[in-house]
């Protein structure tokens, strides 16, 4: 299937288009999740959202999100099956190289939000080995072929850790790869010259941009906040949006952590390897974590293609989440 992109659905954002961009309770002055600032603070934050309080962040995020729904459609969480799948499976934002051995040379402000505008949405189907025209993205398990050293990775593998656990990474090297991949991933992979062939996974439909508009509000919120963009008002505003996309990645399960062990319990190790705590899954409400998932996966194809050029000159030091490092 080399070269085939016509199997790999496309959407991508140009790095271009991105942008720069009531009484309170006891439980908002306390929480953490605020980051100290003070009780006239929250206030002035409470009154330009205009939604009244919240106890936390990502609590405040959904509730601007919710107001302004209106006539939009409403969208179907993915199955317990989909979402424990996505969470175990799909890598996280796209880290790589050691951050402070070169400058900066360019960065995302509002990542995530640039790319939360277009998601898969509707029921999921099952896929199999094939070409599927009708379906706009999907989620599959592949294998990779990469022929020759690239200068930079297109798509992100697990491969053995220490300790008996996994790390991610991105190959460049000649081989054979197995990962869990999204289609705009793949289709990344076959224009850098590699073979993948989808072996079975899920796939969607349908595409919907009906967050779009909620990114935009949060962005007019910030450019507008009392103190500018960057005073208190207008970090708590970025706060409150991240926090939105990233809670949706709980997805329908989460560990408890426990200062106690008993039989049936998960170890959770330090980065020696040794158990010092435990903790057992607990059930939780299902969330739209195919649309949080999708985010990052999108906001990290962005960061490759920002960083492929400096990689082919050799000059690349670093890829964080939202920023690319390279050699003076």
């Amino acid at each position: 299937m080399k070269g085939h992109t016509g199997l790999f659905p496309e959407y991508s954002l140009s790095p271009r288009s991105l942008v720069y961009w009531g009484p309170i309770s006891e439980e908002a002055r306390s929480h953490r999740s605020w980051y100290g600032a003070s009780p006239g603070d929250l206030h002035t934050l409470f009154a330009h959202c205009g939604v009244g309080t919240a106890g936390t962040l990502p609590s405040l995020g959904k509730k601007l999100m919710y107001a302004g729904w209106g006539d939009r459609p409403s969208h179907s969480k993915p199955s317990v099956s989909i979402s424990r799948l996505l969470k175990a499976e799909s890598i996280g934002a796209r880290v790589q190289g050691k951050p402070g051995r070169g400058f900066q040379a360019c960065d995302i402000p509002s990542a995530y939000p640039s790319h939360y505008r277009m998601h898969p949405t509707g029921t999921a189907v099952r896929l199999y080995r094939g070409f599927y025209p009708e379906i706009r993205t999907w989620f599959m398990w592949c294998r990779v072929y990469v022929p020759r050293e690239l200068p930079l990775g297109p798509f992100p593998a697990k491969v053995p850790g220490k300790y008996g656990r996994y790390k991610k990474e991105w190959p460049t090297q000649p081989g054979e790869y197995w990962s869990w991949l999204w289609a705009e991933q793949a289709g990344d992979t076959v224009k850098a010259g590699c073979d993948v062939e989808p072996i079975h996974g899920y796939g969607w439909y349908r595409m919907t941009e009906d967050s779009a508009w909620w990114v935009d509000h949060m962005i007019r919120l910030r450019e507008t906040a009392p103190g500018g963009r960057d005073g208190v008002i207008g970090q708590l505003v970025k706060a409150a949006t991240n926090a939105a996309i990233g809670i949706q990645g709980i997805g329908c399960d989460y560990l408890k952590l426990r200062d106690d062990w008993a039989p049936g319990m998960v170890p959770v190790t330090g980065k020696e390897g040794i158990s010092t705590r435990g903790g057992e899954w607990v059930p939780g409400r299902r969330t739209m974590i195919h649309w949080h998932r999708y985010t990052v996966m999108q906001c990290g194809r962005t960061m490759y293609r920002l960083a492929l050029p400096y990689a082919e000159a050799g000059r690349l030091t670093a890829i964080k989440t939202d920023a690319i490092e390279i050699a003076a």
